[in-house]
């Protein structure tokens, strides 16, 4: 579905057992709920005002079209989903739960020390670049961390994981984002 007039709604539902695909979806869009779909939905340039998505039972691939605030959700469900906030921040209060699957959470924006972000159940891979000292604790249940783009002065404290995840592997899906991807404390 592309050009479709979203100046008119504030709200998308999809449904049945059919792959959907949404792409440029500006204008007053509020909610995305596929809560009742199982084929999966990809959506791309969704509207910055986008607060409430839903995912279904399929692979669900939802990108940001920017920040996530106070009481946005973005909640995926079952199935191998991959959620990109690009360079948008992940505001206090903002829910993020990827859901039951082996599910990737990526992107470069700034994550709030009190949003939540919950890998749930499944082996689920989180971009180290969302991550720092601060804000580690808005994190759950992710057994990945991926390093592609990873810039942290004096390198990523593996401990820093401890409390509410368990990292199992490390992950290079691209170029790290320096001349070197420094991580401290990591066991076998």
């Amino acid at each position: 579905l592309t050009g479709f007039d979203t100046a008119k709604a504030g709200t998308i539902t999809v449904t049945g057992a059919g792959k959907v695909v949404l792409n440029d979806l500006a204008g007053v869009v509020k909610t995305l709920n596929a809560g009742a779909n199982t084929g999966g939905v990809t959506a791309t340039g969704l509207a910055a005002n986008l607060q409430e998505v839903t995912g279904g039972a399929g692979k669900d691939s939802i990108t940001l079209g920017g920040a996530l605030a106070d009481k946005g959700f973005v909640k995926l469900g079952a199935g191998n989903d991959k959620l990109d906030i690009v360079t948008f921040a992940v505001n206090k209060g903002a829910v993020i739960e990827l859901g039951d699957g082996d599910d990737t959470l990526v992107g470069t924006g700034a994550v709030s020390k009190d949003a939540v972000v919950d890998g749930g159940a499944g082996k689920d891979t989180l971009a180290a670049g969302l991550v720092n000292a601060v804000n580690v604790g808005a994190f759950a249940n992710f057994e990945n961390l991926d390093l592609a783009g990873l810039s942290v002065a004096g390198g990523l404290d593996a401990d820093l994981f401890s409390a509410k995840n368990t990292i199992e592997k490390l992950i290079l899906s691209g170029n790290a984002g320096g001349t070197n991807a420094i991580i401290n404390n990591v066991t076998a």
